[in-house]
C-alpha cells in the first residue's frame, strides 16, 4: 500500500469516526479491511496529518451536592457551643422489671442530674 493510499484511508475512517477514533481503532478498522499495516505507521501517518483521536472521561465530574429537606425544622446553630443536647433513647425491659431508658450519649453527669430530678 502506498503511502498516499494511506494517509486517504486513515483521513476517510477518521472522519467517519466523527474524530473520535486513535491510531489503535484505526489499526484495527484497517486490519479488519483486509490492509497490513502496523500501529507505529499509523500512529506516525495521524501525528504528520495532525488527526488526533478523543479520550473518553475516565469520571464523571460532581460538583453538585444536595440534601434532603429538614421536615422536622431543626435548629442546631445556636450561636454558641454545646447548646443543643441529642440522644437516641432505647426503652427495654429487664427481668420483667420496669422499662429502662438506655441513652447511651449521656454522660454520667446528666445520669446523675436525670436520678436526683426524679428522686425529689
Amino acid at each position: 500500500m502506498r503511502r498516499s493510499d494511506l494517509e486517504a484511508r486513515i483521513l476517510v475512517i477518521h472522519k467517519e469516526s466523527k474524530g473520535a477514533y486513535g491510531a489503535p481503532r484505526i489499526t484495527a478498522e484497517l486490519h479488519s479491511q483486509g490492509d497490513v499495516v502496523s500501529y507505529n505507521t499509523v500512529a506516525s501517518t495521524m501525528n504528520s496529518l495532525g488527526a488526533t483521536g478523543i479520550s473518553p472521561r475516565l469520571f464523571k465530574v460532581t460538583t453538585t451536592v444536595s440534601f434532603p429537606p429538614d421536615l422536622v425544622d431543626r435548629h442546631f446553630a445556636q450561636g454558641s457551643l454545646n447548646a443543643v443536647l441529642t440522644s437516641d433513647t432505647t426503652y427495654m425491659r429487664l427481668l420483667r422489671a420496669l422499662p429502662i431508658s438506655v441513652q447511651p450519649e449521656m454522660s454520667i453527669l446528666e445520669e446523675c442530674l436525670g436520678l436526683l430530678l426524679i428522686i425529689t
